[in-house]
């Protein structure tokens, strides 16, 4: 949640923007946030809770959140290959 916080301060305090901006801007900033907070190291359990939380609606209800879901299981599937391809699995 800081890594989101801290992510929109900039755009948030003292701008001219608009809650539509704002927000469009958040989801661009989700997936490097959850990605560098080791989202791809959760276990099952985890993500059956984020899918039970979240709701996989959610994951495509727009444009942004598709892509930041997209680029999420991108990094994901880049660190479990190389997680792979080392024999650490």
């Amino acid at each position: 949640m800081h890594c989101l916080q801290m992510a929109l301060v900039t755009d948030a305090i003292g701008a001219a923007t608009t809650c539509r901006t704002l927000e469009d801007y958040a989801f661009g900033t989700h997936a490097g946030c959850y990605i560098d907070n080791g989202l791809c190291t959760l276990g099952i359990h985890n993500w059956l809770v984020i899918l039970e939380i979240v709701d996989i609606k959610t994951l495509f209800a727009s444009w942004d959140a598709f892509l930041a879901t997209v680029e999420a299981v991108a990094d994901c599937a880049e660190f479990y290959a190389f997680i792979i391809a080392k024999g650490l699995f």
